[in-house]
């Protein structure tokens, strides 16, 4: 879909509640984060991550400095068993192939 994109993230660690606040662990943090910091990641601050080091890294390569790219939020949703992870992951993976009809997609608008 060229207006927004679908992941599963993985949480290792301790059970946490469904909060954007719950402490979250990262199994791989980026290296220079301090031990404190990879402690004190929460959900929003790990999307937030993704968005500002996507957003560098697209803009760089489009030389679009400063450009905005991400919307302001996102959804989140608490898989809780196997079969409606398998149900997510068939969504995701058909997702794009439902875009034409999306009430946002337009002919006109071709992204590639």
């Amino acid at each position: 879909m060229p207006n927004h994109f679908h992941g599963i993230l993985t949480i290792t660690g301790p059970i946490v509640g469904a909060i954007h606040e719950s402490p979250l662990r990262q199994p791989q943090s980026p290296r220079h984060m301090t031990m404190a910091q990879r402690r004190n990641m929460t959900l929003s601050k790990l999307i937030g991550r993704f968005k500002m080091l996507s957003s560098k890294r697209i803009n760089q390569s489009r030389n679009t400095p400063g450009a905005r790219l991400w919307q302001r939020n996102y959804w989140e949703h608490i898989v809780r068993d196997e079969s409606e992870l398998q149900r997510l992951r068939e969504y995701i993976q058909n997702n794009p192939i439902r875009w034409e009809t999306d009430t946002l997609y337009s002919p006109a608008r071709r992204h590639g």
